[in-house]
């Protein structure tokens, strides 16, 4: 009796011979058969997935890498792992894998393994818009920014906040919208009068779980207001 994959089998005899030389004296005995039972258990093996992270753009984020980390496969099987792992959005997950584990004839004898997961992480952090302010034309009051596109998307609108303090020592804000990416604060300069105006430009995010927002400003000091009236973009 011959076990090969995992289970329990009994053992038997189905003949007995005693012989004297060559002579069968197996009729001289009296004997009692006892059945024993042969058992094979699972080997055991650990399979390490392995880690990986970035900043969101849109793509899903994987790492096909593994390792049999704690074990050994029998000499005459091989192992087939699939990564199934996948992280799009921000947020962590298991990088998970799927496993066929075969013999030589091309058998799958998945199933004579104890297999321990030690799964790897996939992280997936939050992008940023982030403008960049400059004051293009300070005869005309004009405000400008730059920002950055993230998996295709840009900011749906920008709030300007304005903080002026004037010569005489008055201070107050004004705030805007806008979709565009220039403003012109003349009117605003020119009802006011000389002083120190700072604007800072926040952008709104159309996607806030995976793309957050910075703020930038500048500065200009106005000496003496000589700016055409307007007020927008």
């Amino acid at each position: 009796t011959t076990i090969n994959e995992v289970g329990n089998k009994i053992s038997t005899i189905t003949s007995f011979i005693v012989k004297d030389g060559q002579t069968d004296v197996s009729g001289c005995y009296n004997y009692t058969v006892v059945a024993g039972n042969m058992s094979v258990s699972s080997k055991n093996i650990t399979i390490t997935t392995d880690s990986n992270q970035k900043v969101y753009d849109g793509t899903a984020l994987t790492n096909d890498g593994w390792t049999i980390s704690s074990g050994t496969l029998a000499s005459v099987h091989t192992a087939t792992v699939t990564i199934t792992g996948t992280q799009t959005d921000v947020g962590t997950s298991n990088n998970t894998y799927e496993i066929v584990i075969k013999d030589a004839s091309g058998v799958d004898v998945t199933a004579n393994y104890t297999i321990t997961e030690d799964l790897g992480t996939l992280t997936v952090t939050q992008a940023t818009f982030t403008p960049v302010v400059t004051w293009s034309d300070t005869t005309l009051g004009v405000v400008d920014w730059t920002v950055n596109a993230v998996a295709g998307k840009t900011p749906t609108k920008y709030t300007l906040v304005v903080n002026y303090t004037l010569a005489d020592g008055t201070t107050g804000t004004e705030t805007y919208t806008t979709t565009a990416q220039t403003y012109n604060l003349s009117s605003l300069i020119k009802s006011k009068g000389a002083g120190t105006y700072t604007v800072t430009v926040t952008p709104t995010s159309p996607d806030t779980k995976n793309i957050g927002v910075q703020s930038d400003s500048a500065e200009i000091e106005i000496s003496k207001v000589s700016l055409s009236a307007g007020t927008g973009i």
